[in-house]
């Protein structure tokens, strides 16, 4: 083939075939669904890392809070600055933990309180962000008692919704 037997540059552009192009309507969809995921996730991680946070902040709270109630021996009767507005605590609940209270002693050791955290939004008849703490007790009158706190946070600062104690029962 001698050099003017080959075909010219112009020809080979003729010969590829045109890059696919997706329409401009697919294109702004792909986007707009790509932001919608993008924002979902954010909101899911913000939303739970929140709730984690929540429940981490409490651990060392929860401690305090018994060893403080245990040692005075229960909660104020008359309104108790720690207790939550419209608490779970009824009167009757208070004077019956008081007393459950006053019977164990003081607590001599408490383990580390797991928590969890839920929120509640509309569809419950308390609103709002929720703690529950679980820890173990031992207390000076050679009992063990499991303690259950849940918090609840009113205007920005975190109060007792609720307090309870049970025995504790090693798994036969």
């Amino acid at each position: 083939m001698s050099l003017p037997d080959r075909p010219k540059p112009e020809v080979f552009h003729r010969l590829r075939r045109p890059p696919v192009r997706f329409p401009r309507v697919l294109k702004i969809t792909a986007l707009v669904f790509l932001g919608l995921m993008v924002l979902m996730f954010a909101g899911c991680a913000w939303l739970f890392g929140g709730l984690l946070a929540s429940s981490l902040e409490r651990v060392e709270p929860t401690r305090a809070l018994i060893l403080s109630v245990t040692a005075e021996g229960g909660f104020a009767p008359a309104g108790d600055p720690r207790l939550a507005e419209g608490a779970r605590l009824s009167p009757e609940a208070l004077a019956r933990l008081n007393a459950q209270i006053a019977e164990t002693g003081g607590a001599l050791f408490i383990t580390k309180p797991g928590c969890t955290a839920h929120s509640y939004r509309g569809t419950e008849e308390q609103e709002g962000d929720f703690v529950t703490c679980l820890a173990q007790a031992d207390f000076l009158n050679n009992v063990q008692r499991l303690v259950e706190v849940v918090w609840v946070r009113q205007r920005g600062a975190w109060y007792v919704d609720d307090f309870t104690m049970q025995d504790a029962r090693a798994d036969e």
